[in-house]
C-alpha cells in the first residue's frame, strides 16, 4: 500500500455532543481574554464594590464594630441599596466590557478565519452562542450573582421579618441584572463584528455610553424635556431597573420608552452580527 494513502484517515474518536460544541468556543475565548494580566486584574478589582457592600452589611448588623471605630453610620438595607449597588457594579463591568469584548468577534473576521470555523460541524447559531456565552457569563459574575450573595448574607442576618418583606429583591436582582446583561453583550458583540480593529471597538463602546449620556443630557436642557434620558444607556437601565426594584418613578415616567428601547438595541445588535458573521463572503 502507498505511504500517502496512510496518511490521511478519517477521525474516528468521539464526538462532541451537537448540543455542546459551543462551549468549545466559549473556554477557549474565556481562556484568550484571561491571557491579558491587565483583563485579569481589572476582573480582580470589579469585586470591590461587592466587598465594599458586603463590609456596609456587616457594620450595620455589628454596631460594636462601629463603635470600635468611633464611626456614625446609618444606611437602609432595602431595595434602594442593592439598586444602588447594581448601578455601580454595572459600570465597572461595562469598563471591563469595553476591553475584553473586542476581542471575540473581530479577529476572526480579520483573519478570515470564519469560514475555517463554520466548515468544521459548528453552525453560525452555534458559534454566535459560543461568543455570546462568553460576555453573558463573565458579566453575570461581575454584577447579579455577586449581588445574589450579598442578598443572601443580608438575608441571614436581616432576620425573618426581613426576610419576609424583602424576599422579592432576589429575582429583581436576577432580572435587572439580566437585561443588562443580554443588552451590553448583544451590542459589545455588534461593535466586534463591524470594527477590526480592537482599540477603535473599544472606543465605540465607551463613546456610545459618555456621548449618548452628554448628548441627552443637552437635549433635556435645551428642549425642557427628559426624553432625552432615552439616549443614555445607562439611564435607560436606571428607568427600567426603578419599575423591577419597585422604586418612585421620575417625574416624568419613560419606563415603557425605555424598554422599547432597550430591546431595538437588542434586535438591531441582533441584525447587525447575523449581517456580518456569514460562512461566506462576497467581495466585489
Amino acid at each position: 500500500m502507498a505511504v500517502y494513502k496512510l496518511t490521511y484517515q478519517g477521525y474516528d474518536g468521539p464526538r462532541t455532543p451537537a448540543g455542546s460544541r459551543f462551549l468549545v468556543l466559549y473556554r477557549y475565548a474565556r481562556r484568550a481574554i484571561f491571557h491579558s494580566k491587565l483583563l485579569l486584574g481589572f476582573f480582580v478589582v470589579c469585586f470591590l464594590v461587592p466587598l465594599f457592600n458586603l463590609l456596609i452589611v456587616y457594620a450595620m448588623h455589628n454596631p460594636a464594630f462601629l463603635n470600635r471605630l468611633n464611626i456614625h453610620l446609618v444606611i437602609n438595607i432595602n431595595r434602594g441599596f442593592f439598586n444602588t449597588y447594581l448601578k455601580y457594579q454595572s459600570f465597572m463591568a461595562f469598563l471591563f466590557t469595553a476591553f475584553a469584548a473586542p476581542g471575540l468577534i473581530a479577529p476572526d473576521l480579520a483573519n478570515g478565519a470564519l469560514s475555517l470555523y463554520l466548515s468544521r460541524p459548528l453552525r453560525r447559531v452555534e458559534y454566535l452562542a459560543g461568543k455570546f456565552a462568553v460576555l453573558f457569563v463573565l458579566l453575570s459574575e461581575l454584577t447579579w450573582i455577586p449581588g445574589l450573595v450579598l442578598f443572601a448574607v443580608q438575608c441571614s442576618v436581616g432576620g425573618p421579618e426581613w426576610r419576609a418583606a424583602n424576599y422579592w429583591i432576589g429575582f429583581s436582582l436576577i432580572e435587572a441584572g439580566v437585561v443588562w446583561v443580554v443588552v451590553i453583550s448583544l451590542l459589545a458583540l455588534a461593535l466586534s463584528a463591524w470594527v477590526k480593529w480592537r482599540i477603535v471597538a473599544g472606543a465605540a463602546l465607551l463613546g456610545i455610553y459618555f456621548f449618548g449620556a452628554g448628548f441627552g443630557q443637552a437635549i433635556n436642557l435645551v428642549l425642557q424635556t427628559q426624553n432625552g434620558y432615552l439616549l443614555d444607556l445607562m439611564q435607560l437601565h436606571l428607568i427600567v431597573w426603578s419599575g423591577i426594584f419597585r422604586l418612585a418613578p421620575p417625574p416624568l415616567s419613560l419606563e415603557v420608552e425605555a424598554w422599547a428601547v432597550l430591546a431595538a438595541i437588542c434586535a438591531a445588535s441582533l441584525w447587525l452580527i447575523l449581517k456580518k458573521v456569514r460562512p461566506l463572503e462576497v467581495v466585489r
